[in-house]
């Protein structure tokens, strides 16, 4: 302990040297340790080697309630044997002792990574540091209780999902009453004009305005029906992504003129919550091309492996830049509502664009394959 000290004020002294512009009061080491001690963050200087040369009171109340009988100082301990992997799962077990090895073979020389002690809800930030010292390598390594940050953060991904939740309840519900209020009324409406005509027969001027106001009631209803699908698709959960993706794009580029290439892959039987705001997220980007892009020409892909399902849609139009230009609108009122939907999952979301169109792409991390 005592040369771990000694090396530890030589540090001091070197930092000293280094950055003062005038001889300044050097620490003590009795001072340096008690500063150490007096963190609440766990912290540990080892050597070349990955062994302990000290650690502060904090990381011994740690190492402490770990089940290695080890030294009180534990100097001399291998920080990997210091009881610290078999408190982890085996992921974050096998991330820090690869971290630490690269660490210790110079091929990185600082590091971060988040880790949680199994059967507890503690979670740490690892950070490590490697640095030299008289011709000899040393690693800082420090552990940062982040559990209450990493609780806020949980509650503000279940109430995030919450909220997108609670919009597919309403959409269905809007869809719902579209389809059994609205449009039975405008079918009523269209019985109605039938007898209706029927008592003017000779009247052909009002034949006409009977055949123009069935015009605008048939196309109200086929807007309805449109809406409804659009709110809530109902046959997603019984034909999957695929069939409900191709649907959709089929009735879009008959509504817009686009031509739409699609490129789809085998991407049924995730979870729905994939499947729902995968197909959101297309709806959205398809959307903006249709409103903002002036393209001709549209492609969708999506492709699914047991890691990852990958989708893309690409336009040829001007980009976004010069569509933020124009005087009708504003663009991508939708862009915040799907990187929430790709990073509720866990995922990534990528757009680029340029003179010769834009690319929305996006990446959601899978736990399995496709059933």
């Amino acid at each position: 302990m005592n040369d771990a000290r000694a090396e530890l004020r030589g540090l001091f002294d070197l930092s000293l040297r280094s950055y003062a512009p005038r001889p300044q009061p050097q620490p003590s080491p009795s001072l340096i340790a008690a500063t150490l001690d007096a963190m609440p963050t766990h912290v540990a200087i080892l050597d070349g080697s990955g062994r302990i040369l000290l650690v502060n009171r904090s990381w011994r109340y740690f190492a402490a309630a770990l089940d290695e009988p080890l030294p009180g100082d534990l100097v001399g301990v291998e920080y990997l044997k210091s009881g610290i992997l078999g408190a982890l799962g085996r992921r974050d077990a096998l991330m820090l002792r690869l971290t630490l090895k690269a660490l210790l073979r110079g091929d990185i020389e600082h590091v971060q990574r988040v880790i949680r002690m199994t059967g507890t809800d503690r979670w740490y930030q690892v950070t490590a540091g490697r640095f030299e010292s008289a011709g000899a390598t040393r690693i800082v390594v420090t552990h940062e209780d982040i559990s209450a940050v990493h609780a806020a953060q949980e509650t503000i991904k279940d109430l995030s999902q919450r909220l997108l939740d609670l919009q597919e309840e309403e959409r269905q519900r809007i869809a719902i009453e579209l389809h059994d209020s609205t449009a039975q009324q405008l079918t009523a409406i269209g019985l109605a004009l039938i007898a209706l005509r029927q008592r003017f027969e000779g009247d052909q001027a009002a034949q006409r305005t009977f055949e123009d106001i069935e015009d605008l009631v048939q196309e109200a209803q086929k807007e309805i029906r449109t809406f409804s699908y659009l709110l809530h698709p109902p046959y997603l959960e019984r034909d999957g992504l695929k069939q409900t993706l191709t649907r959709f794009i089929e009735g879009y580029t008959r509504r817009t003129g686009l031509s739409v290439a699609i490129e789809i892959g085998e991407v049924d039987g995730f979870p729905a919550d994939v499947q729902r705001a995968v197909l959101r997220i297309v709806q959205e980007a398809l959307a903006n091309v249709h409103r903002h892009a002036s393209a001709t020409a549209v492609t969708v892909t999506m492709s699914a492996t047991p890691k990852r399902l990958t989708f893309g849609v690409s336009d040829n139009g001007k980009g976004m830049e010069r569509a933020r230009g124009d005087a009708n609108g504003t663009l991508g009122v939708g862009l915040p509502g799907m990187h929430a939907r790709v990073k509720q999952l866990g995922g990534v979301l990528q757009i680029v664009s340029g003179a010769h169109g834009t690319t929305v792409s996006g990446k959601i991390p899978l736990g399995k394959a496709p059933t």
